[in-house]
């Protein structure tokens, strides 16, 4: 506290020191001792590596699929994926040896990831998806779908699409290559043949397969999407990882994708991965 001393303060106010010397006002800052900056434990330091991994690649995955996730996702959908990737990364390390193993099934956790929890794919198509994995191709299958019981449409639109989306993530070298294909089903359609897709993979890379169904509506001044917030279908339906290497001679033409943050935790070829 400073109290006046005539025209002069004398005392503490915050961190000003003030004080009168002879005839005059002095002002000074209270001195604070510096705290030791907190050194992080090896612990710290490799699950912070372990989510700039995993925040790297789950925004890779978000851009890779924007066309079909758009901007009707949920609000808790980036943190959520972000927390998926960063288990799968966390589970895949082998402390002895620093080193990232994936096997086919590493990236299970993220099928059926739902974009948007407001309307849930596997809410409107009630169908099972199936997925196949041979000989670097991936087969993607629907089966006869009867509307309203196997695909229950909330919009009343001119047409709607189903959109399948297949992006190859080449871990390694941090790229990727994104396949984009499309259905289009007119309005007042009540069976839907049975259909499949096929897309090529390549060695030691997570394919991720996704799937959303959009409504149009045409007018005399071109098509709207009439997908809404509350309306947006949009989910993860298959993640495999492919077995071998990936070859830098195909791969190096992809699409570059993934953070520094990623990068740079890369070492061993193959299915492993060093920090």
């Amino acid at each position: 506290m400073a109290i006046f001393f005539g025209k002069f303060l004398k005392g503490l106010v915050g961190d000003l020191i003030f004080r009168v010397v002879g005839k005059r006002q002095q002002v000074s800052r209270k001195h604070v001792k510096k705290t030791k900056k907190r050194k992080l434990g090896k612990g710290t330091v490799v699950n912070n590596g372990i989510f700039g991994m995993a925040s790297g690649l789950a925004c890779s995955i978000r851009d890779n699929f924007n066309q079909i996730i758009t901007e009707f996702y949920d609000g808790g959908m980036i943190y959520t994926l972000n927390a998926d990737v960063y288990k799968i990364i966390k589970q895949a390390r082998d402390e002895k040896t620093k080193t990232y193993n994936f096997t086919e099934d590493s990236f299970k956790r993220l099928i059926g990831f739902e974009f948007n929890n407001a309307s849930p794919l596997k809410d409107l198509l009630l169908a099972s998806i199936n997925v196949e994995q041979y000989n670097n191709i991936i087969r993607i299958s629907l089966p006869e779908l009867k509307i309203p019981k196997d695909l229950k449409m909330t919009l009343n639109s001119s047409y709607f699409s189903i959109n399948i989306g297949v992006c190859l993530f080449d871990l390694e070298n941090c790229v990727s290559k994104r396949t984009l294909v499309s259905t289009k089903q007119p309005k007042g359609v009540k069976i839907i043949p049975a259909q499949s897709w096929e897309f090529d993979t390549h060695p030691g890379c997570l394919c991720v397969t996704v799937m959303n169904i959009q409504s149009v509506i045409e007018t005399f001044s071109g098509n709207f999407l009439q997908n809404n917030e509350r309306n947006h279908p949009a989910a993860i339906v298959s993640a495999i990882f492919t077995s071998g290497t990936p070859i830098l001679a195909f791969t190096r033409k992809w699409r570059q994708s993934f953070h520094q943050q990623f990068k740079r935790f890369q070492g061993n070829p193959g299915n492993l991965l060093t920090t």
